[in-house]
C-alpha cells in the first residue's frame, strides 16, 4: 500500500501535501493527523472514518467511499478540488473507508465533492 502518515504539527496546512497525491487531514479545515496516498486503498486501516479534510494533486480523480473495498456510497474529488469540511458534503465528515485512484479525469456516475482549489 503507497501512502504514509504523520502526526501533522499545530501548523498543519495545505502545504503538507505534495504534488501527485490524495491528500488527507483528521480535522476540518487541513489540520490534525496527515495522510497522503500515492494509489488505490480499498481498506484505510487505522486511517478508517478519520477523515474530514481532502485535497486531491493529481492531474487523475479519486473516489472516496464510505465502506472499505469500495464499498457503500463513492464520491469523487476531482484533480486540483479540496474540501475543507467533509461534514459540508453529504455528511461524509469520519465516514471515509476506502480510496480509489482512476485512471482520468472524469467522475464517471459518481457524485463530485469540494471545490476547485488548483494544485
Amino acid at each position: 500500500m503507497a501512502f504514509t502518515t504523520t502526526q501533522a504539527p499545530a501548523s498543519a496546512s495545505p502545504a503538507q501535501c505534495a504534488d501527485n497525491r490524495l491528500c488527507a487531514w483528521s480535522d476540518d479545515n487541513y489540520l490534525g493527523i496527515f495522510t497522503a496516498y500515492t494509489a488505490s486503498a480499498p481498506a484505510l486501516g487505522g486511517d478508517n472514518d478519520r477523515f474530514n479534510s481532502l485535497w486531491n494533486r493529481n492531474s487523475v480523480s479519486w473516489y472516496v467511499y464510505v465502506d472499505a473495498y469500495n464499498g457503500g456510497a463513492k464520491y469523487c474529488v476531482r484533480p486540483g478540488y479540496s474540501v475543507s469540511k467533509l461534514n459540508d458534503w453529504f455528511d461524509l465528515d469520519d465516514k471515509i473507508s476506502a480510496v480509489q485512484k482512476l485512471g482520468s479525469s472524469s467522475c464517471g456516475t459518481a457524485t463530485p465533492i469540494g471545490s476547485y482549489k488548483g494544485s
